[in-house]
């Protein structure tokens, strides 16, 4: 995305989050501002946050497709596979080092094979 992220983030507390994502979002801010050699506001806007329980797992393939079908709905990529995203991890049963597969992602085969391929179709579904 050009002007904003998606994060799919579990915490111990879920009050901590907000501070979670000000770091975050400060951040990477500071750190492209500097890059980029310019000053001000990097991100669009304030994040906004739509929790819900770590046991509804039906939202979390839901958001997880919302998340990796979002540069495609964008216009941005024709497939999932995007260089700021983790669908990859998913789809090719990889490990980028930041990743944890979602307990829901689990759920979806017998192996991590099928579950990967059961993910795939539920995202072409859209």
């Amino acid at each position: 995305m050009l002007n904003h992220v998606h994060y799919l983030i579990e915490a111990e507390n879920p009050d901590d989050i907000p501070k979670i994502v000000h770091w975050i979002n400060w951040y990477s801010a500071m750190s492209f501002n500097a890059l980029l050699n310019r000053k001000g506001h990097f991100w669009e806007q304030r994040y906004s946050c739509h929790g819900f329980p770590s046991s509804d797992k039906e939202r979390a393939l839901n958001t997880i497709r919302y998340i990796h079908a979002n540069p495609k709905a964008a216009g941005m990529r024709e497939g999932f596979f995007y260089d700021f995203s983790n669908y990859g991890t998913y789809e090719q049963l990889t490990t980028d080092g930041m990743t944890q597969w979602h307990p829901a992602f689990f759920e979806l085969g017998a192996s991590l094979e099928e579950c990967a391929d059961t993910l795939q179709r539920f995202l072409s579904a859209l």
